[in-house]
């Protein structure tokens, strides 16, 4: 029953500090998130337009020009989103982390009296907390993180499967751990 108490005040406590986030940089986070879609985007899109070069080279006397120019502005997002992504991610999180030390220090100043500052175990949970303001942009971070991997798995996923059912079906049954 104490482990479930437990995760329910951790997930109690991971919904305030996404809350705090939002509140304190709306802009921010979406954009760290459009961030997060086009960086998953990128590889697949990449991986596409390159078969479509590599096809219109071998099979076609079609244009290349178009897909080449596409392939290079792909590749070109690819090296520049991972940038502004990391901007917007670590102005999220400054601006999460002002508003989250100016919560504690509200609280602190509630305080009546200095005993509780004379307290080394109070005083230790404070550090702590001070510490933790500094480390709310991760959060934004490791959930989008594991967004973007799993967006970009399932898009080659789907680009293999519309490419070769079969071969879809043996890199999966090569995946199972064994």
């Amino acid at each position: 029953m104490r482990g479930r108490a437990h995760v329910r005040g951790l997930a109690a406590a991971g919904a305030e500090a996404s809350a705090l986030i939002w509140r304190s940089a709306p802009g921010g986070v979406s954009g760290y998130l459009l961030i997060t879609l086009a960086e998953a985007a990128a590889p697949i899109a990449t991986a596409w337009l390159m078969k479509t070069v590599v096809d219109r080279l071998t099979t076609s006397h079609a244009p290349v020009a178009g897909p080449a120019a596409a392939l290079v502005a792909a590749g070109l997002a690819a090296a520049a989103l991972p940038g502004i992504g990391t901007y917007l991610r670590d102005q999220a999180g400054r601006a999460a982390g002002v508003r989250a030390t100016d919560r504690l220090f509200a609280a602190t100043e509630r305080q009546v009296g200095l005993r509780r500052f004379e307290d080394p175990v109070f005083l230790d949970r404070l550090r702590l907390a001070q510490e933790a303001t500094a480390s709310t942009g991760f959060l934004v971070d490791a959930v989008c993180g594991t967004a973007r991997g799993s967006l970009s798995l399932l898009g080659f996923l789907v680009s293999l499967l519309v490419i070769s059912p079969a071969m879809t079906g043996l890199v999966l049954l090569a995946a199972v751990p064994r």
